[in-house]
């Protein structure tokens, strides 16, 4: 396993896999699986969600907002609400607005991550390693489950989701022929009523005619998300392999991998990209030590992390046993490890 100073490393094991009813209409039909074996979880997931989203506010103020919202744009035009108040029903604690507000935070939520999709020479195929950095990581991280998708029958599917257990919506998920996941891009003032970017992901997989990486990446360029956020999507042949750059309003420009054998994503956008403005002022390379690092802001190491994969991706990997469990070893050097990291994810479509 790998190690580090910083952070307790698990893998998860067959225990933490959860079966997704994802056809039926009920979400007590969709969430049966994770209901029955992490109720107490996600009740205390979601009291560790709502402090932060307290924090350095009013109380009445969060709550008042929760309900307008809830009143007036959520209840009408909201995506996926039978399953938010489903949620909130089973934690006694929350009110149904205020679980369709944590259920939208990555739409109003400042968060890191860290993708490299690349060619893995040895095995032949495409192969897509994420880094989740998320405020309140250390109550995410009990929480990841892998989800597998079951059709009515409960049979399973080649769907498979490293999820949080009681989110509805989804960050990182793979199909047979495809592997998507998301990222925060930074562009201040920029939520949108329109619908939030892990709903969307988990439409896309839901999707029975998006089955190979073209329809993916076709389904991806035609949504107007809630915020700005990039979406690295991961193919199986050499070559299958993009980032979605979205700004506020839908406004997009996609980046290929061409011939390289790798494309990288972290939380700013290209230095020739209309976008550029609203990247946050980045740290020098050599600004801080390993501990300061660790601790630094994610927006702000943003290039030191892509960077830092740019230079693994550089080296030989072809003289490694295990590409794969190479990067994952450097990834445990900050600030590509931090104190925001919640999982790491390994996909192979």
């Amino acid at each position: 396993m790998f190690k580090n100073n910083y952070r307790k490393i698990l893998k998860l094991s067959e225990s933490d896999t959860r079966e997704l009813y994802y056809k039926q209409s009920s979400p007590d039909k969709i969430w049966e699986d994770v209901l029955q074996n992490d109720k107490d979880q996600v009740s205390d997931l979601c009291e560790a969600m709502k402090k932060l989203l307290y924090a350095g506010k009013p109380n009445w103020m969060v709550r008042a907002l929760a309900g307008l919202l809830y009143e007036h744009v959520y209840k009408d035009r909201g995506r996926y609400m039978q399953d938010c108040d489903f949620w909130a029903d089973q934690c006694s604690s929350m009110s149904r607005p205020l679980m369709s507000l944590i259920q939208r935070q990555y739409t109003l939520a400042h968060l890191g991550c860290s993708v490299v999709s690349f060619w893995d020479e040895k095995a032949a195929e495409m192969v897509c390693v994420r880094s989740l950095d998320w405020n309140g990581a250390d109550a995410l991280a009990p929480c990841t489950r892998k989800f597998v998708f079951c059709d009515n029958d409960k049979k399973r599917q080649n769907i498979q989701v490293a999820g949080v257990a009681g989110m509805v919506g989804i960050l990182t998920g793979m199909k047979e022929q495809f592997s998507l996941c998301i990222n925060y891009a930074p562009w201040s003032h920029s939520a949108r009523f329109h619908t939030e970017p892990t709903f969307l992901i988990r439409d896309l997989l839901s999707d029975d005619t998006v089955i190979s990486y073209e329809d993916a990446c076709s389904g991806v360029q035609n949504w107007l998300p809630g915020a700005p956020c990039f979406i690295s999507l991961c193919g199986r042949q050499k070559g299958e392999a993009c980032v979605v750059a979205f700004g506020a309003d839908g406004k997009q420009k996609t980046r290929k991998i061409g011939d390289a054998n790798y494309i990288v994503q972290t939380n700013h956008f290209e230095e020739d990209s209309e976008f550029a403005k609203h990247n946050e002022k980045f740290y020098k390379s050599d600004q801080y030590e390993e501990d300061q690092w660790y601790w630094s802001k994610l927006l702000r190491n943003s290039k030191k992390r892509r960077e830092m994969i740019e230079a693994i991706m550089d080296g030989s990997l072809t003289d490694v046993e295990n590409a794969t469990d190479h990067i994952l070893g450097q990834f445990c050097n900050p600030p590509l490890i931090n104190f925001e990291t919640a999982q790491w994810v390994v996909m192979r479509p």
